[in-house]
């Protein structure tokens, strides 16, 4: 039982392996916008203000981004976990298994799940 519990899981798994080969994306909102100084011409200090509010908002917009990107990752992991430990459990009890005692079933979060926490 417990040998196709490990095939299930790594099956399950192999996705994963796939998508941890994607790099993350670089920002295209350039190079940072180079700071005139206190000697700079107010020209200067102008069109440095200019560059660095849209160098900023690029940044904030691409983190922006970046942290939905994660978010969503996180739910569909935890989706993934639930679901894996659900059927796991199932398995284990279809078996005929007492999981009361099994100090190797999956723990319980602070939220009343079981598995791991991510």
């Amino acid at each position: 039982m417990n040998r196709i519990a490990l095939a299930v899981l790594i099956s399950l798994g192999a996705p994963f392996a796939f998508a941890a080969a994607d790099s993350v994306p670089a920002h295209t909102c350039g190079t940072i916008p180079e700071y005139p100084g206190r000697l700079g011409t107010d020209n200067q200090k102008k069109n440095f203000d200019k560059a660095y509010k849209a160098y900023d908002k690029c940044i904030r917009t691409y983190i922006e981004d970046r942290v939905a990107t994660i978010k969503a990752n996180e739910t569909t992991i935890n989706k993934i976990v639930d679901d894996t430990n659900t059927m796991v459990l199932k398995m284990r009890a279809d078996s005929g298994e007492d999981l009361t005692k099994d100090k190797d079933a999956p723990a319980t979060n602070s939220a009343g799940k079981q598995g791991a926490k991510y």
